[in-house]
């Protein structure tokens, strides 16, 4: 797998010595995720099934925590070239409204480890 180079801090593409920046392997499907996981619904309109229900499931009074781990599992485990999830973590801080998600995914490509932080 092979996409353009995305900027993990402003998500703009990056270019190198006069040409567009690339990111291939497991490095990709890392990328890939992290898109994923910062998609709300209907916001990728070429693709209405990539996306994480943060209006229904995060933005709520009481959050359920089991309904939102499942649905960001679900999310991972569904991104091209993820075999399966071997740790998954995550935490909620009420005051800033920033749910915490740390996980290792195994790919065809081998394993790829991320922290990312969702803002509410």
């Amino acid at each position: 797998m092979n996409d353009l180079f995305l900027n993990t801090t402003s998500w703009d593409l990056e270019i190198e010595n006069g040409d567009f920046k690339t990111v291939d392997g497991r490095n990709a499907i890392g990328q890939n995720i992290r898109q994923r996981l910062q998609t709300i619904v209907g916001e990728w309109f070429l693709d209405l099934s990539i996306y994480v229900n943060y209006f229904d499931n995060f933005f709520e009074k009481k959050e359920n925590y089991a309904i939102i781990e499942s649905e960001l599992k679900s999310v991972i485990r569904n991104t091209p070239g993820v075999v399966d999830i071997s740790k998954f973590a995550s935490s909620f801080d009420g005051e800033s409204r920033e749910y915490s998600v740390s996980f290792e995914a195994e790919t065809v490509d081998g394993e790829v480890k991320l922290n990312e932080i969702l803002r509410g």
